[in-house]
């Protein structure tokens, strides 16, 4: 039990409170990303914010991700972090950084909507009908 206190100090002492953001900076050593690295006893470097994430919240299931809700890569504050699918991270940090997610969500690369009688799905994917003609006539052509 005593190391699990220990564990925890140490992991605390690396956090600074900012009051007016209510971010928990870490002030440890950071990943190429600016993420906070913990050396968890035992475990090795884990991520301080997914070290934060289940110790005060409890266990991530498997394929979940941790999102910043403030947005802040050093952050470790429990109450900024949610659980969510690697899709809806991309898709959040896409919207909150002023990028046009939507257009990108509506249309497929060519530029071709994504409306009922253009959308298809194979093997649980969304496919664009058009594109999907063009390039059937493309591998005719080439094999003639």
């Amino acid at each position: 039990m005593t190391q699990n206190v220990d564990e925890m100090e140490r992991f605390m002492s690396k956090i600074v409170r900012d009051p007016e953001s209510g971010c928990w900076e870490w002030i440890g050593s950071r990943s190429t990303w600016g993420y906070g690295q913990f050396h968890k006893t035992g475990r090795g470097t884990v991520p301080a914010h997914r070290y934060s994430y289940e110790h005060f919240l409890g266990p991530i299931l498997e394929k979940l991700t941790i999102d910043h809700l403030c947005s802040n890569r050093g952050c470790c504050n429990p109450e900024h972090l949610e659980a969510v699918t690697p899709s809806e991270n991309i898709y959040r940090s896409l919207a909150r950084f002023g990028h046009k997610s939507k257009p990108l969500l509506e249309q497929c690369h060519r530029g071709h909507e994504f409306d009922k009688e253009n959308t298809y799905y194979w093997h649980g994917h969304r496919q664009c009908r058009k594109c999907s003609t063009i390039n059937t006539r493309n591998c005719r052509k080439r094999r003639e």
